[in-house]
């Protein structure tokens, strides 16, 4: 395992994050058409990656850890992930692992169980605690805008949070390189902390996070945790044969990785590469990110131990600049 100092925190952290936005899931499906968590085979993973030196977890208070997603509407499992986090880590020693979680999304019913307002963070975070059985969270991010609540909020809510000691450190995701200079401003204007990470999409076959965003983060010395690494198992190689290639736009707005504007013979190429290094696609995508810079760290999800091993034989894996040339250009080299 390969490990940098994460930002400006001086926290050494693992390149690779374990991501509970899909874990391991039962066969057989509930009344409501669920499939739900098996916590035993997602406890093993998470064991498994702590054996295997990654030291840095990742969830969110809205992640329900069902493989369907059709219940939008159902919050009875808001949490569900952050739960099975914490059941897995109960007993480690806790500096001995880092913890991200997320708020924004809607938790509950009423008005304010959704957003970033201050009253909505004080409840979301000792939720959060409470669920993960944690006193603190290494890492809160935003986890998006709620288009209300403005940026000096934001930042003084996060700060009050640090005080208390309820986080050590906060950033953002799914925000517009324009609303993260804004939550930069905030924090320079009052004299406050401010954010030490993003949390953003970046693969190989969308490369936007590599324009204004990348610039932004990199001019504040923030650190980057690229989730969807491996386009939602379409780098993986799991959706070969799917039908022609659809607009990048559609492929964001449906989070559909079988419509990512990627062609079979794009997917041959790809698959050619990664042989010839004597390496899995999903390896390859996840080493091309690796090399992108120390500050950049994927986050994996694994649905098995033997997924998560694989993904882990990344960081062994050494790409020269020809190399990574050759693999944007088969994606195409330009930048969103």
């Amino acid at each position: 395992m390969q490990y940098s100092t994460f930002g400006r925190t001086g926290i050494s952290v693992s390149r690779l994050i374990l991501g509970t936005w899909y874990l391991p899931h039962t066969q057989t499906m509930d009344m409501k058409g669920l499939f739900p968590v098996d916590r035993q085979e997602a406890s093993r993973v998470i064991r498994k990656a702590l054996d295997l030196g990654i030291n840095f977890f990742d969830t969110a208070d809205v992640y329900r850890g069902v493989y369907n997603r059709r219940e939008k509407g159902d919050l009875s499992m808001v949490g569900n992930s952050e739960r099975v986090l914490g059941e897995a880590l109960k007993g480690e020693e806790r500096d001995s692992f880092v913890v991200s979680t997320k708020f924004m999304g809607r938790t509950g019913p009423g008005p304010n169980d959704a957003g970033l307002s201050r009253k909505h963070v004080r409840s979301a975070i000792e939720k959060s605690l409470e669920r993960l059985g944690l006193d603190y969270v290494d890492i809160y991010l935003l986890h998006g805008q709620d288009e209300v609540t403005g940026p000096e909020i934001s930042i003084r809510s996060m700060n009050d949070l640090i005080s208390r000691g309820h986080i050590l450190h906060f950033g953002a995701s799914n925000h517009s390189p324009v609303q993260l200079e804004e939550l930069y401003t905030a924090a320079d204007r009052k004299s406050l902390e401010e954010p030490v990470a993003v949390q953003e999409i970046f693969n190989l076959v969308n490369r936007s996070f590599e324009g204004d965003m990348f610039r932004t983060v990199n001019r504040h010395g923030g650190a980057s945790m690229i989730y969807s690494p491996l386009a939602q198992g379409l780098l993986a190689g799991r959706y070969s044969g799917a039908a022609g290639p659809v607009s990048r736009k559609e492929y964001e707005q449906n989070f559909d990785p079988g419509k990512a504007g990627v062609t079979e013979q794009q997917m041959t190429q790809f698959s050619d590469f990664a042989v010839a290094k004597s390496a899995s696609m999903a390896q390859m995508a996840l080493a091309w990110l690796l090399a992108k810079g120390k500050q950049i760290f994927p986050i994996v999800g694994a649905s098995s131990v033997e997924q998560l091993e694989e993904n882990v034989g990344a960081c062994s894996i050494r790409l020269s600049e020809s190399d990574m040339a050759e693999l944007e250009t088969i994606f195409g080299s330009k930048q969103s």
